[in-house]
C-alpha cells in the first residue's frame, strides 16, 4: 500500500458521496465488465490470436543509458522514445480494453488496474489474448533487460523483476503522492528492498498538445501536489524512473476533460 499520504487530500475526496459509492462497491462493477468478456470473447480471438510478430529487441538501449547520469544525480529521469517503434505501434494498437481491467477501489489510487504479477506468485503472468502484454513481461524478466538495468544504475546491486501491471485512467482518475509500500518496514519491506527499489512506469498512450492534467505521474518534493520538481507532459512511448527510497513523492492530479492514461509498470529490486 501507499504510504506518507496527506490527510488533507484524503479527508478532500472522503467527502464525495458519489465516488466513496464508486469505490465501495467496486466488485458490482468488476462482476459488468467479466459479462463483457464473456459476451465479446469471440470478437477477441478474432482481434488479438492473429498476432505472432517476432519482436527483436524493444527497448531502445541507447536512449535507456542516455538517462543514466541524470537518474544517479536526481533520484529519478524521463526518458523518450523508449520503445521500439514497431512494437509500440502493436502494443498501443492490442492494448487490453477496459473490461479486463479491475475498477477502481483505492481512494488514494483511483484507476483501473490489471494484469498484475508479483515475484512471490507461483505462476507466470496470464495475459489471455494479448501478445505484446505478455512479451513485454517476458523481456523485461530476462537476464538480458536486468543486465541493461544494471548497467543503467551501475551501483553494483543485481535487481530482479518485482512486480509488474497494467493501469488504464481517464478524467477524474488521480493518484495522491506517496511512497511506495516496498520501501516502508513497517509494512514487511526488507531493507535489502528498500534501499535497492525502483519503478518504472512505461507511459504507452497519453492525450496530446495539453499543458493540463493529463495523468503524467509527477515527482514532488512533498505530498500535496504544492512542489513539483518534474510532471512529464508527452505520455506516448516515454518512460519515467525512479529510486522508490529517494527522499521523494510521485502522484498526478485529478485527470481533465478528454484525457487518458495507459502505462505498464515495472518495480524491480532484491528479493
Amino acid at each position: 500500500m501507499a504510504y506518507l499520504v496527506s490527510s488533507n487530500i484524503e479527508k478532500k475526496y472522503e467527502k464525495k458521496l458519489f465516488l466513496k459509492l464508486k469505490l465501495k462497491y467496486w466488485k458490482v462493477f468488476s462482476k459488468f465488465r467479466k459479462i463483457k468478456r464473456i459476451l465479446k470473447k469471440p470478437l477477441y480471438k478474432n482481434i488479438y490470436l492473429n498476432n505472432n510478430s517476432n519482436y527483436r529487441e524493444i527497448i531502445n538501449k541507447k536512449n535507456l543509458l542516455k538517462g543514466s547520469i541524470f537518474y544517479k544525480d536526481n533520484s529519478y529521469c524521463f526518458i523518450e522514445n523508449i520503445l521500439d517503434e514497431y512494437f509500440y505501434s502493436n502494443l498501443l494498437k492490442n492494448f487490453p480494453p477496459k473490461e479486463f481491467f479491475l475498477p477502481p477501489r483505492l481512494l488514494v489510487k483511483q484507476y483501473n488496474f490489471g494484469f498484475k504479477w508479483v515475484y512471490t506468485d507461483q505462476t507466470d503472468l496470464k495475459t489471455d489474448y494479448f501478445y505484446e502484454v505478455n512479451h513485454f513481461f517476458q523481456v523485461l524478466k530476462s537476464s538480458y533487460f536486468l543486465d541493461l538495468l544494471n548497467l543503467f544504475t551501475n551501483d553494483q546491486n543485481r535487481r530482479l523483476l518485482y512486480s509488474y501491471n497494467l493501469t488504464l485512467a481517464n478524467k477524474g482518475a488521480i493518484l495522491f503522492p506517496h511512497k511506495d509500500s516496498i520501501t516502508n518496514l513497517d509494512e514487511n519491506a526488507t531493507l535489502s528492498k528498500k534501499e535497492t527499489a525502483l519503478n518504472m512506469i512505461f507511459f504507452i498512450k497519453g492525450k496530446r498538445n495539453s499543458d493540463g492534467n493529463i495523468g503524467g505521474t509527477g515527482i514532488y518534493l512533498d505530498n500535496e501536489f504544492k512542489k513539483p520538481i518534474f510532471i512529464p507532459k508527452n505520455l506516448n512511448n516515454s518512460l519515467l524512473i525512479y529510486r522508490s527510497d529517494a527522499e521523494l513523492f510521485h502522484g498526478f492530479e485529478e485527470m481533465e476533460k478528454d484525457s487518458e492514461r495507459f502505462t505498464v509498470n515495472a518495480q524491480f529490486s532484491k528479493v
